[in-house]
């Protein structure tokens, strides 16, 4: 007896900023309230939302203007933005206003982690003798709360999702460019997609 042997094959595509921004959610559900402690969930987030943008814009870049994307890693970040920006069809954003604000500011503690060096200090306390003071806590100069993860990952979620908003309009008609599963939120949904095929790939005698 025959048994014939089945190959099945998968092309598709894992979209990473929705997988970062699942990090994003779970950080967001476990924040704290006060420092040092919440500080460090609310450094996650703030870093990885920001992760999770970029790779929004190389996601979108790589489908809308692939001739340009080919060499988007010579490009800067400014590039990238405006070019997405453009594709969909949205205006040049005010930087000095939420939620690009946001974005602005968020970008500047990416590019300072990702070159991060120690920081120096020097400080003198006055104090009783039973009353020890400790160091001050001087990591990001307090820029990094719960708070400010909360409102980074809201700013950031609004502007991926007026570009993918845009883009649903721009590109309806064009499926294989924008297809409909992508949905109507840029971090939300599938993180994956697929299509398999399968055939008979070798024919095996079976023992008896």
């Amino acid at each position: 007896m025959v048994s014939a042997n089945h190959e099945t094959s998968f092309t598709g595509e894992s979209l990473t900023h929705r997988i970062l921004w699942r990090v994003v959610e779970q950080n967001l559900q476990v924040i704290g309230t006060s420092a040092p402690g919440g500080m460090y969930n609310a450094l996650t987030v703030m870093l990885v939302a920001m992760l999770a943008f970029e790779g929004y814009l190389n996601f979108v870049g790589g489908r809308l203007a692939p001739a340009d994307w080919q060499f988007e890693r010579k490009r800067g970040f400014g590039w990238r933005y405006k070019t997405v920006m453009a594709a969909v069809g949205l205006p040049a954003p005010d930087d000095t206003v939420r939620p690009y604000s946001s974005l602005k500011a968020l970008k500047l503690l990416r590019d300072e982690i990702a070159h991060a060096r120690p920081e120096a200090f020097a400080e003198t306390h006055v104090h009783p003798p039973e009353d020890v003071p400790f160091p001050s806590f001087r990591a990001f100069e307090g820029r990094i709360t719960p708070q400010a993860a909360r409102d980074a990952a809201t700013d950031l979620s609004k502007i991926a999702d007026a570009i993918h908003a845009a883009a649903n309009r721009s590109y309806q008609h064009e499926p294989a460019k924008w297809p409909v599963w992508l949905g109507k939120h840029a971090f939300l949904g599938s993180s994956q997609f697929s299509s398999g095929t399968v055939r008979v790939a070798s024919a095996t005698p079976c023992r008896p």
